[in-house]
């Protein structure tokens, strides 16, 4: 018989502060002695739903369709045994605790359902033990129930963590303080060409005889300090090196005790190939750049020879030949005022000729690097009217022509800058000459410079600046604050002058 029983009706006046709900599952044939065990866990504050059933298919009935706190059984029924009924609860995979009241268990019998599954065994002389034996095993059970979801949350944790240390691009290696391979992931079998099954348990085999002292020290920096990165080398399978970068970190104990290493571990090798064809390509163009600026340099000094030479000479001589003309016809007003205009051509074509011939190559250079960077200040205060004078150390000294001929188009270049972009009213010029190095600085007190403006793609003057200076094994730095000037500062080695070449 199944009778429904609520806290409610027992009558009793609850002692202790309410607990909440209690939903009891009574294995009993007396209803007295159900009554009681129910008032006996009203009276000990809980709210309770109490459920008796006496029988196997009553029993299984109410596991099946409810969901009990607590199974409570007499030992000894006229059709069912609390040993059956202990049985039953454990084959219907409840965690609701089970406890044995009886009137009549022994000793042994009370140990032998323990043993099977039994939360507590208690007398039915004494039920005063019944309230605190509840609460413990519901304790019990919620200490259970967090145990195995912490258990659950380790194992998800774990499967996620071998996901990802089985998908994971970088070799991943575990380490014991003994050197020994304790973690090989696919990723190392796939750069180093070894199993996981090769490696565990040995020293790892992609350090050869020649890497162990590197490899060693960066195991004993990374339990030391705690971590360590590095790039080097390692073998393969094939006896072929590797490029790897790797990141070591130590591994410790609950109590803080080292116990290895992890390393994560990337193969480099495009990545640094790269890197050397990227540098012997700029250093290619870079050889390219300062050959082409050799070129130009000299062809623009055979030009300005030639215009000097040939073109100067020529408009020369045509003046000669026109003065002797004019002293025949001077009786002819027409004729003398056609060969004055002729004269007048010749000079404009003569001073444009030498313009040519000094932008070309300023003749100043022949006589030192501060001369023609006084000659160039001079004519750029003319034509801009901006006031720009150059100071020297060493007004007499000597540079090999390359350098000189480089200085100068780099200070021409800054002038040029100047005069579009700056807004200056002054252009101060340090050339500073040591019997080591060469330091050309230019202030102006113009405009400044606007954020990133040197770094936009179109910035091509400073890039040829810098250029021809690194051509020389120099440096160049540009400096300046907006509304606060720019600075151009640019060191070179100082190279002994050499001699003039025929064609130079």
């Amino acid at each position: 018989m199944n009778t429904g029983f609520s806290s409610n009706l027992a009558g009793t006046k609850l002692p202790h502060a309410a607990r909440g709900p209690l939903r009891a599952l009574i294995v009993e044939d007396s209803e007295a002695d159900f009554d009681l065990i129910v008032a006996m866990l009203a009276g000990a504050g809980w709210s309770v739903e109490a459920e008796r059933v006496e029988e196997r298919a009553a029993m299984r009935n109410a596991l099946a369709t409810g969901k009990w706190d607590v199974v409570i059984a007499d030992h000894s029924l006229p059709r069912f045994s609390g040993n059956e009924a202990l049985q039953l609860t454990s084959d219907c995979g409840t965690d609701a605790p089970f406890i044995l009241v009886s009137g009549s268990i022994g000793e042994d019998a009370a140990v032998a359902a323990l043993h099977a599954g039994a939360t507590d065994c208690i007398n039915k002389a004494s039920l005063a033990r019944l309230a605190p034996a509840v609460e413990r095993s519901l304790a019990g059970v919620e200490a259970r129930l967090e145990r195995r979801k912490a258990e659950r949350a380790l194992r998800d944790s774990l499967d996620r963590l071998t996901a990802l240390v089985n998908a994971s691009p970088l070799a991943i290696i575990g380490l014991d303080l003994e050197r020994r391979v304790t973690l090989w992931n696919p990723a190392a079998e796939r750069i180093f060409g070894w199993t996981q099954t090769e490696v565990l348990g040995r020293n790892p085999p992609s350090v050869a005889p020649a890497q162990r002292d590197d490899f060693q020290r960066y195991q004993d920096l990374a339990i030391s300090s705690g971590s360590v990165e590095a790039e080097t080398r390692r073998v393969r399978a094939d006896g072929s090196e590797v490029e790897i970068s790797l990141s070591v970190a130590a591994l410790h104990d609950d109590e803080g005790r080292a116990i290895g290493t992890i390393a994560l571990i990337a193969d480099i090798g495009d990545r640094k190939r790269a890197e050397r064809e990227i540098t012997e390509s700029r250093e290619q163009l870079r050889a390219l750049s300062a050959h082409t600026g050799k070129a130009i340099e000299a062809e623009r000094a055979r030009i300005a020879r030639e215009l000097h030479d040939q073109v100067g000479g020529t408009l020369t001589a045509l003046r000669s030949e026109l003065d002797g003309l004019r002293k025949r016809i001077d009786t002819d007003p027409a004729l003398a005022k056609r060969v004055q205009s002729m004269d007048k051509l010749i000079d404009t074509a003569m001073t444009a000729s030498i313009s040519m011939s000094r932008s070309l190559r300023p003749s100043m250079l022949d006589h030192g690097v501060y001369p023609a960077l006084e000659w160039q200040a001079r004519e750029f205060e003319e034509r801009t009217g901006t006031h720009c004078r150059v100071t020297c150390n060493d007004e007499e000294a000597s540079l090999d022509m390359e350098q000189s001929t480089a200085l100068y188009r780099v200070f021409q270049e800054a002038l040029t800058n100047v005069a579009k972009h700056a807004k200056a009213g002054r252009v101060t010029v340090e050339l500073f000459i040591s019997a080591s190095t060469v330091t050309l600085e230019v202030r102006d007190d113009g405009c400044g410079l606007a954020g990133g403006a040197l770094g936009k793609r179109e910035s091509f003057g400073v890039r040829g600046m810098l250029e021809r200076v690194r051509g020389l094994g120099g440096w160049l730095d540009v400096s300046g604050q907006p509304g606060d000037g720019t600075t151009l500062m640019v060191s070179i080695p100082r190279r002994k002058p050499k001699s003039p070449k025929a064609g130079t």
